[in-house]
């Protein structure tokens, strides 16, 4: 509920014209003024307060979005120019798959092109990206298929920080945000052969999935935990190498 709660939240902040260029502009008293409206309307579809305890859990919780909030406009402040869509949807080809997509958020960049942009609001790790065989398809599905895309990331929504994680073109300047040669850890990698890559990367698990191919993979362990792993036959087969998914670290 705390992650449809903040979506629904940010969709619609943005969505005011003066936020469309992001949270930074407002110091902290206008931001107020424009938040409580949109907290108290949104808290009357996911948690009206119909007691004294949801009247309470109210008010804890509009105090911990507000402190995530302030992060949020923290960012806002340090990045270059911007204006943010919300709830983008496209229609996706990918091999044989036609699919029907919603973006969380498409920052268009003043200085040209586009970010990526998906709000978590649990743990992410972005090594799913970085494997022979992708992991987590959402986000670079999205870059992919979005023209203009210069990054991806995800904008994770967790107390005590908010913070960036993912990958694009260096000249973004966004915290958090590595360069494809550092994030890929391949000094000659470039944005535009990082959408290449992971364009056939999709292309691939796309047309492995309209011909019914669910073959386990060797290196892909990490899922094959809890009381059914046995089923997945995955650890009687020989290992391709290192996990697919297994990620050597990112600074802070």
């Amino acid at each position: 509920m705390r992650g449809k709660v903040m979506h629904q939240i940010l969709e619609r902040l943005y969505r005011l014209e003066p936020c469309r260029r992001g949270l930074g502009g407002h110091d902290a008293e206008a931001l107020r003024s424009l938040f409580d409206p949109v907290f108290d309307a949104v808290l009357d579809e996911y948690l009206p307060a119909t007691d004294a305890y949801l009247g309470h859990l109210r008010r804890f919780e509009r105090e911990r979005v507000w402190g995530l909030l302030q992060g949020l406009r923290q960012k806002d402040t340090d990045r270059p120019a911007f204006e943010v869509v919300t709830e983008v949807a496209q229609e996706v080809e990918v091999g044989p798959l036609l699919l029907q997509v919603r973006l969380d958020r498409l920052d268009q960049l003043d200085a040209g092109g586009s970010l990526v942009i998906d709000y978590k609001t649990g743990e992410f790790t972005p090594a799913g990206w970085k494997g022979f065989r992708l992991a987590e398809c959402q986000l670079p599905l999205y870059a992919v298929s979005t023209t203009g895309s210069r990054g991806a990331a995800v904008l994770e929504l967790r107390p005590p920080k908010v913070r960036f994680r993912g990958v694009g073109e260096s000249v973004l300047e966004i915290d958090g945000l590595r360069s494809p040669a550092k994030f890929f850890q391949e000094p000659t990698l470039d944005w535009d052969a990082v959408l290449a890559r992971w364009a056939s990367q999709l292309d691939t698990l796309a047309r492995e999935f309209a011909a019914g191919d669910f073959r386990v993979n060797p290196a892909d362990r990490k899922w094959a935990v809890g009381q059914f792993a046995s089923l997945t036959r995955i650890h009687s087969l020989r290992s391709t190498g290192v996990d697919a998914t297994d990620d050597p670290g990112e600074p802070e």
